[in-house]
């Protein structure tokens, strides 16, 4: 049997909090609820870590990449039909990042896990693993009883325990969320085929909340599959769409200036970017006239760049900077 595991998506899918004594703690209003549809976009860095656990922790995000593609989860009612004859008392499904769905019980104060199912992934738990109980606060934690269930036709068993292990102030590339609640999920599953083909799936999840999001503002998953013939290693970050506009952040960070000015040669052209980029330099003057356009490759950050304007007469004109949709301009005296 080859099993290929993905992350239990929105396992731990809850989002405001409210703050009271200096305490975060998780509503239950806030539960996911059929209709919901939560964007998302990525970083592929797998070299990122989710920090530290405990009270007041700093954790800095910002120097990773997100990008612009979108992906979504979707909350739907289960129809009963299909895969989802599987989970009859799930009320709540929703689509997985990788194909297939999650299946969940969720009551007015807690949601609980009932496993995933696609063509590739099958997890069935006869006794529902709650993964969140709310109100849920900085320090409460779950710990369900031992899991029960099946899958692909082996016996299903494990542990799945939950926590609020941290909070603090979360950075990332487009901004700070100045308190915010984590809490990390650890799923230790084991399909039974036999000894010595037994399956062993670890799946760890860090989820941070921010105030006035419903949705998670970002995720960090670590999912280990280990058996005799599939053994993998996967982690996936996600930032919620809500927390961050990629495009409004590239507007932001995307800077232009020149100096000296006047000049009567040369310029120093100063440009600041969110991520590596081309930038097109285009110089008219007041007619419109092109008099000189130059191409340069930049990095992320800020860029200095050098150029001679010596064949430019005295006078006006208009320098352009050009990065994707982007522009930025800035006139120049030429004496």
């Amino acid at each position: 049997m080859i099993l290929r595991i993905t992350k239990i998506t929105s396992i731990l899918l809850l989002g405001i909090y409210s703050i009271s004594n200096a305490q975060v703690i998780l509503q239950a209003n806030k539960l996911p609820t059929v209709g919901d549809l939560w964007a998302n976009k990525t970083i592929t860095d797998t070299t990122i870590q989710p920090g530290p656990s405990g009270a007041n922790q700093t954790w800095d995000f910002s120097t990773f990449f997100v990008y612009p593609s979108v992906i979504s989860e979707q909350f739907i009612s289960p129809t009963g039909a299909g895969n989802d004859a599987l989970f009859p008392s799930a009320n709540l499904k929703v689509n997985s990042f990788f194909g297939g769905n999650d299946y969940y019980l969720k009551s007015s104060n807690n949601l609980q896990y009932l496993g995933t199912k696609s063509s590739t992934n099958e997890i069935i738990i006869t006794n529902a693993q709650q993964v969140l109980t709310t109100p849920f606060a900085y320090g409460d934690s779950i710990i369900n009883p031992a899991v029960t269930g099946t899958g692909f036709g082996y016996a299903l068993s494990g542990t799945i325990k939950v926590k609020a292990d941290g909070w603090g102030s979360l950075t990332l590339f487009t901004g700070n969320f100045p308190l915010t609640l984590r809490v990390y999920s650890d799923a230790n599953l084991v399909l039974g085929a036999g000894t010595g083909v037994d399956t062993y799936i670890q799946i760890q999840r860090y989820t941070w909340y921010a105030q006035n999001y419903k949705a998670p503002v970002f995720q960090i998953s670590i999912i280990d599959v280990n058996g005799p013939l599939n053994t993998t290693h996967q982690k996936v970050t996600t930032v919620s769409t809500l927390a961050t506009d990629i495009e409004e952040a590239e507007n932001n960070i995307f800077q232009f200036n020149v100096s000296p000015n006047p000049s009567a040669a040369q310029v120093n052209l100063s440009v600041s970017l969110l991520r590596n980029s081309d930038v097109n330099f285009i110089i008219t003057d007041m007619t419109g006239k092109i008099w000189k356009e130059e191409k340069s490759e930049l990095t992320a950050g800020k860029n200095t760049i050098k150029m001679d304007l010596s064949i430019l007469p005295k006078g006006i004109y208009s320098i352009s900077a050009a990065s994707g949709s982007l522009n930025r301009e800035q006139r120049i005296v030429i004496d």
